[in-house]
C-alpha cells in the first residue's frame, strides 16, 4: 500500500497520472475540503450505517479488520484517528464508537485488513462511496496517505515523532458533551530515562504507552531526585488528561528509573484515590438524610 509515484496512473481509475488527478491536492487543501464536508454533512445516520457495513464486509474468514476514522481538522499539526475492529469488540460497542466519532466530526478513511500473504501485513480497502461525489477525489487521496501511516504505526515501523498522528482508543466512547466510560483500575508505570531525557508512561490495563521528552535544564545531577521530580509532573498531568488515561480510584502508580547498564530501579509507588473522603459535616448531613 505504498504511496503512488506522481507519474504513475492514479489509483482512482480515471486514467490520469497521479500528479494531475488525486495527487494534485496539497494536504492542507484536502484537510480543508474534508473538514468542510464533515461540517456540512446532513446524512450522518446513513454514513454511520454504511461505515459499519464496510467494516463487516472487510472481515473475511474471521480475520481482523480495522475501520480507521480520522478527524480531518488539524490541531497543532496533529491529526487524530480512531481505529476499531477485530473479533474482540462487541457489536454494540462498534456502533457506539462509529456513531459518536462521526457525530464528533470524524470521517471513515478505510479498512485495514490483516493479510499475512503480503510484506506489509496490511491490505488497505478504501470505499470511495462513503463520501459525497463532490469531494471524492480528495477523500481517496487523503485516505491513501493516511492509511499507509496508520498501517506503519500498527506494525511499529513508523516512529511516533514521524507519524504526526494521535491514536484515540476505541474503548474511549466519549467526545465533547458525551458521558465518559470509566476504565478499570490498574497499574501505571512511569519510567524516567535521565540520559535520554525521556519519560515513558505505560498503562498495564490498556496495553499502551506514551513517551514524553523533558528539557536538559531539569537535570541536576542527582538521578533519583530528578526521576521523582519528573514523575511528580506526570502524576499531576494524569489528574487532568482525558479518559481513559485519567486516574481512577484504585490506580497504582510505580516510578521507575531506567538504567542502561543494569536492571531498572523501582524508586517508589503510590495508590491513587480520586474520590475525596467525606468530611464530618458531609457525613452528618448524609446521616440525617438516611435517618429520615
Amino acid at each position: 500500500m505504498a504511496i503512488q509515484g506522481r507519474n504513475e496512473l492514479c489509483g482512482c481509475g480515471r486514467g490520469k497520472k497521479y500528479k494531475k488527478c488525486c495527487g494534485r491536492f496539497t494536504l492542507r487543501e484536502m484537510l480543508a475540503k474534508l473538514s468542510a464536508y464533515a461540517a456540512a454533512n446532513k446524512q450522518k445516520n446513513k454514513l454511520i450505517e454504511r461505515s459499519l457495513k464496510f467494516l463487516k464486509a472487510c472481515e473475511i474468514d474471521g480475520s481482523g479488520a480495522f475501520l480507521v476514522l480520522v478527524n480531518p481538522v488539524p490541531k497543532d499539526d496533529i491529526i487524530q484517528w480512531t481505529f476499531l475492529g477485530g473479533r474482540t469488540v462487541e457489536r454494540d460497542v462498534r456502533e457506539a464508537v462509529v456513531t459518536r466519532r462521526i457525530l464528533a466530526g470524524y470521517l471513515p478513511m478505510c479498512c485495514l485488513v490483516e493479510d499475512k500473504s503480503i510484506q506489509s501485513g496490511w491490505r488497505g480497502v478504501i470505499d470511495a462511496t462513503l463520501i459525497a461525489e463532490e469531494c471524492r477525489d480528495e477523500f481517496v487521496a487523503f485516505a491513501r496517505q493516511e492509511a499507509e501511516i496508520v498501517a506503519k504505526t500498527f506494525d511499529g515501523k513508523m516512529p511516533q515523532e514521524d507519524s504526526w498522528m494521535t491514536a484515540v482508543p476505541w474503548d474511549d466512547l466519549s467526545y465533547p458533551g458525551m458521558p465518559t466510560k470509566r476504565r478499570p483500575a490498574g497499574t501505571i508505570k512511569i519510567e524516567v530515562n535521565i540520559p535520554q531525557r525521556k519519560i515513558t508512561t505505560a498503562w498495564e490495563m490498556l496495553g499502551g504507552s506514551m513517551e514524553f521528552q523533558f528539557p536538559n535544564e531539569d537535570v541536576t545531577g542527582n538521578d533519583a531526585e530528578d526521576v521523582l521530580y519528573e514523575a511528580h509532573h506526570i502524576i499531576e498531568a494524569l489528574k487532568r488528561v482525558d479518559p481513559p488515561k485519567r486516574f481512577v480510584d484504585g490506580d497504582k502508580v510505580e516510578i521507575w528509573q531506567v538504567v542502561s547498564d543494569g536492571e531498572n530501579k523501582l524508586l517508589g509507588s503510590v495508590s491513587v484515590r480520586v474520590t475525596p473522603s467525606l468530611t464530618r459535616s458531609e457525613f452528618d448531613v448524609k446521616g440525617r438524610e438516611n435517618a429520615n
